[in-house]
C-alpha cells in the first residue's frame, strides 16, 4: 500500500510529461514517445556518473562569476566620489549598476536558447570576453570628461551578467550529483555573487577613497577651483590603476577560461540529467508550460522581491549610510564586507542543509522570515540614528538572512518546473527581478535625492513582508527529487 501511494504521487507530480515529446533510447534505437509512458519503469541508472574534474572546472567558474560581480557593483561603494568626479547626478551613477539589469532584460531569451543549444563552455567563452572588453573601455573611460565610455564599458561587459546568471543551476546539474546541487548553485548564485561584491567594497572605498572628498564634494563645501583640481588628479590617478588592475586581470581571466573550461562530461551525474538530455522541445512549450503552474508565477514575483532588496541595499548603501553617519564612507567598505562575508557563509550553510534535507518549502519561508525582520531592524536603526557599530549588526543580519534565498530559489524553481531546461526557470526569475530592480532603485534614488531616506528604507521592509506573504502560499511537488530517488 505504501508503495502504491508513493507511485500515486509521483504520477501526480509530473503533469508536464503530458505536453512534452521525450526521445528515449529502447533497445540501442531511438523512438519518439509522448507522456507520462516516455518514463523508464526505473531509473536510468547506466553510465551515471560524477568526475573529480567537477571541482576544478568549479573553481574557475567561481573566479569568473567573482570578477563579473565586482565589475556590477565597481563604482556602488564610491557613489559620492563617482557623482563629484564625473560631475553627474545619482541617477546615472546608479545607472553604471542597473547596465547590467537592462541589459539582462534584453537577453535573458537569446541567452536561454544559447545555453541549450551550444552548451556551458562557449557561453562561458563569451561572456569572459565581454567582461574584458568592457573593463578596457571602462579604462578608457577614467577622464571625467568621458563618462559615457563608463557606461558603454558597463554595457559590453552586462552581455557576461546575462549568461553567468542564468548558468549556476545549469551548471551544477550538468556535473554534480544530487547530493551536491543545491550547495554548489547556492556557491555560484549567491556566494559568489556577495563575494565579488565584497571585493568591489572593500577594493574600492580603499584604492579610491580619498580623505578630502567630503571636504570638496559636500553639500555646504567651500572649495576652491584649486582645491578640487588637486582633489581631481589625485582621483584620477587612483581610478587610473584600479581600472587598470582590473582589466588585466579580466583578460587574464578570459585566456585561461578558453583554454580550460570543458564543455561538459561524458555522461550525466543523475537519472533526472540523464532524462532531461533525451528530451526535445520548443521554447514555445517552455514558456507556455512553464506557466501553466499556478506556484511557478508566484514564485518568481517572491523571488523578485528578494532579489530586488538585495539589489537595493548593496547598491545604495553608501548613499544610504552617508545620509545618516555622513563622514564614515570607509566603515561603509566595511559595512559591506561585513553584509557580503555573513551571506557567504550562510549560503554556504543553508545549501548544505538543502542537499541533506530537500526542505525547499520550510527553507524559503523562514529565510525570508528572518530577511524581513533584519530589514526592519536596519531601517529603524538608521531612522533612530543609533551608534554606527549598531548599524554594523543590522548590516551582518541582512547579508546572513537576504542572501541565500537566491540559492535555494533556484533549486526549488528546478523541482516546480522539471523537465524543463534550468536555465528557462532561472532566467524567467532573473528577468522578472531585474525589471522590478530597476524600479526600485530608481525610485529609492529619487526619494534619497529628496532626503526621504527612511520612507526609501521602510519600502524596502514592506517588500519583504510581501515576500514572505508569497512565499508561503507555494507549495509545488518537488519533481526531480521524487525522479532521483
Amino acid at each position: 500500500r505504501v508503495v502504491n501511494v508513493m507511485v500515486d504521487a509521483f504520477h501526480d507530480s509530473l503533469p508536464l510529461m503530458n505536453d512534452l515529446s521525450i526521445k528515449t533510447s529502447l533497445n540501442g534505437s531511438a523512438k519518439h514517445r509522448a507522456g507520462y509512458d516516455a518514463l523508464p519503469t526505473q531509473p536510468l541508472v547506466d553510465d551515471i556518473r560524477s568526475y573529480r574534474r567537477r571541482w576544478p572546472v568549479l573553481v574557475l567558474l567561481c573566479v569568473n562569476v567573482l570578477l563579473l560581480n565586482l565589475n556590477w557593483v565597481f563604482f556602488s561603494p564610491i557613489s559620492d566620489v563617482v557623482m563629484c568626479y564625473y560631475r553627474t547626478s545619482t541617477f546615472w551613477a546608479n545607472a553604471v549598476s542597473m547596465c547590467y539589469m537592462v541589459a539582462y532584460i534584453v537577453l535573458v531569451g537569446p541567452v536561454a536558447w544559447l545555453l541549450q543549444r551550444v552548451g556551458l563552455r562557449v557561453c562561458m567563452v563569451i561572456a569572459t570576453a565581454s567582461i574584458a572588453i568592457g573593463a578596457w573601455i571602462k579604462f578608457a573611460g577614467t577622464d571625467p570628461q568621458y563618462f559615457w565610455l563608463i557606461i558603454a564599458g558597463q554595457l559590453v561587459a552586462a552581455i557576461a551578467n546575462a549568461i553567468e546568471w542564468s548558468a549556476p543551476s545549469l551548471f551544477s546539474s550538468v556535473w554534480f550529483p544530487p547530493h551536491q546541487r543545491a550547495t554548489v548553485t547556492a556557491i555560484l548564485g549567491s556566494a559568489c555573487v556577495q563575494g565579488g561584491a565584497l571585493l568591489s567594497y572593500v577594493l574600492g572605498t580603499q584604492i579610491v577613497h580619498s580623505d578630502s572628498t567630503t571636504d570638496v564634494c559636500g553639500p555646504n563645501t567651500t572649495a576652491s577651483s584649486d582645491q578640487y583640481a588637486t582633489w581631481s588628479n589625485e582621483i584620477y590617478n587612483r581610478l587610473f590603476y584600479y581600472q587598470l588592475g582590473h582589466s588585466i586581470f579580466a583578460t587574464l581571466m578570459f585566456v585561461v577560461t578558453l583554454c580550460a573550461f570543458p564543455a561538459a562530461p561524458p555522461t550525466a551525474p543523475s537519472a533526472s540529467k540523464q532524462l532531461m538530455n533525451k528530451m526535445e522541445s520548443s521554447v514555445g512549450e517552455w514558456l507556455r508550460l512553464i506557466f501553466s503552474h499556478v506556484h511557478f508565477p508566484m514564485f518568481v514575483v517572491a523571488f523578485s522581491i528578494n532579489i530586488t532588496v538585495n539589489s537595493a541595499f548593496i547598491v545604495l548603501l553608501n548613499e544610504i549610510v552617508l545620509f545618516t553617519f555622513p563622514g564614515h564612507q570607509v566603515d561603509v567598505g566595511y559595512m559591506g564586507a561585513v553584509v557580503l562575508v555573513m551571506g557567504g557563509v550562510c549560503v554556504f550553510i543553508v545549501g548544505k542543509c538543502l542537499d541533506w534535507t530537500k526542505k525547499y518549502y520550510l527553507s524559503s519561508v523562514i529565510i525570508c522570515g528572518l530577511g524581513m525582520v533584519s530589514v526592519a531592524l536596519f531601517s529603524a536603526v538608521v531612522q533612530f540614528q543609533k551608534h554606527i557599530s549598531v548599524v554594523y549588526v543590522a548590516v551582518a543580519l541582512i547579508g546572513a538572512t537576504l542572501t541565500p534565498f537566491q540559492g535555494v530559489a533556484y533549486e526549488y524553481a528546478i523541482e516546480m518546473t522539471y523537465p524543463l531546461p534550468e536555465g528557462t526557470s532561472a532566467g524567467i526569475m532573473n528577468m522578472a527581478s531585474q525589471v522590478l530592480s530597476i524600479a526600485v532603485i530608481v525610485g529609492m534614488g529619487v526619494l534619497i535625492s529628496n532626503r526621504w531616506i527612511f520612507a526609501a528604507n521602510w519600502m524596502m521592509t514592506g517588500l519583504t513582508f510581501l515576500c514572505v506573504v508569497l512565499t508561503a502560499f507555494v507549495r509545488p511537488d518537488l519533481k526531480r527529487h521524487k525522479l532521483d530517488t
